[in-house]
């Protein structure tokens, strides 16, 4: 569908069911009614086919966009957040049966060196959407884990953390169900880690090299066509004019840390 315009906030006042009569709303603008809002998305409606509609409760029960939304190929739905329609969320619906994969990426440069349990390299998807031509590009996360130190070495979740007095430990919990922990001392400012004792005091660094990189693709692909195999469509982050994100993906049925062992 072509729109003349992005979609806009309409904000009005009703009680009871609302006469639409001849307002100059479009398909999938947001009406607002402001004897309901206050929180959040109370009050926030969504206008289709001559009818106000409910915003979805999932995957944020504040609310988010129902799946049926068709997204703009100028901003694939980010203005409902940038222009404040939509709060609490940047999820957007993708029915992936309307789009084609197109190549994975990445873009920083992940061969310098560090010294740390894991590196964190995002990957990049980028898609086309056959009917109009539309394009966006999803950010996947891989976690290159040094397994010589105690890095990690399956995909993982997190559990908790806790720290004090310049210390800190995080547990995790493989997708298998073992269980492992990292610890790690902090600066004065609470804000950069290094590695608990002993491994700080190596003098070795470590290196994402190209052939992880490609391990790490082969990865990112057969993940996200396991995860759009199983339902029609799928939340994403919105972080940005067609750019779209997500943190983690369903291994074995739980959302995980994509992870590749170095």
């Amino acid at each position: 569908m072509d729109f003349m315009r992005k979609p806009i906030g309409h904000y009005l006042r009703w009680e009871g069911e609302y006469d639409l009569g001849f307002e100059d709303f479009q398909d999938y603008d947001v009406i607002v009614n402001e004897n309901e809002s206050g929180y959040r998305n109370e009050g926030v409606y969504i206008y289709y086919d001559d009818k106000i509609h409910t915003l979805s409760d999932y995957p944020d029960d504040y609310g988010s966009l129902p799946e049926w939304v068709e997204l703009r190929k100028e901003d694939l739905g980010y203005s409902y957040f940038s222009d404040d329609l939509i709060h609490h969320n940047r999820y957007i619906p993708i029915k992936y049966n309307d789009w084609d994969m197109g190549k994975t990426y990445v873009e920083e440069e992940y061969y310098d060196p560090f010294k740390y349990y894991y590196k964190v390299v995002s990957f990049y998807t980028e898609f086309n959407r056959k009917k109009d031509g539309a394009k966006f590009t999803l950010q996947v996360p891989v976690i290159f884990g040094v397994k010589k130190i105690g890095g990690p070495v399956k995909h993982y979740k997190y559990i908790g953390s806790s720290c004090g007095n310049y210390e800190g430990s995080t547990r995790y919990e493989y997708y298998d169900g073992e269980k492992f922990e990292l610890s790690y001392k902090y600066d004065t400012n609470y804000k950069n880690k290094t590695m608990a004792e002993p491994y700080n005091s190596m003098t070795e660094m470590f290196k994402v090299t190209k052939e992880n990189i490609d391990s790490g693709i082969e990865l990112v692909r057969e993940t996200l066509k396991e995860y759009f195999k199983k339902d029609e469509v799928n939340y994403f982050e919105c972080d940005g004019t067609c750019k779209l994100g997500i943190d983690s993906l369903p291994i074995n049925g739980k959302y995980m840390n994509l992870t590749v062992p170095i």
